[in-house]
């Protein structure tokens, strides 16, 4: 999984960032994958950031997968729901 963060903020977002991915099915409930860590990121800088996961054996039917930049809301903005980013569907066909 890839996922480019950027601060769109005027200030730096701090030394503690990190994304977080979830599963999300058609019913919205979340389920949480991995971290990834971010970094500090200067206001207008962005960081490709990548990581893996598994994906759980009882899983099956359409998906999507869920970034969530500052999801414990350290750093203060004005836009809060910006900070959410879902890919396109996926299928996850149980085998």
């Amino acid at each position: 999984m890839k996922a480019v963060v950027t601060n769109q903020g005027q200030a730096r977002a701090g030394a503690y960032s990190y994304a977080y991915v979830y599963l999300v099915d058609g019913a919205g409930v979340e389920t949480p994958m991995t971290s990834m860590y971010v970094g500090d990121l200067a206001a207008g800088a962005s960081a490709t950031v990548t990581g893996t996961f598994t994906v759980p054996y009882l899983f099956n039917g359409s998906y999507v997968a869920r970034v969530k930049a500052d999801f414990t809301k350290q750093v203060a903005e004005s836009d809060e729901p910006n900070n959410n980013k879902d890919s396109a569907p996926l299928l996850i066909t149980k085998l």
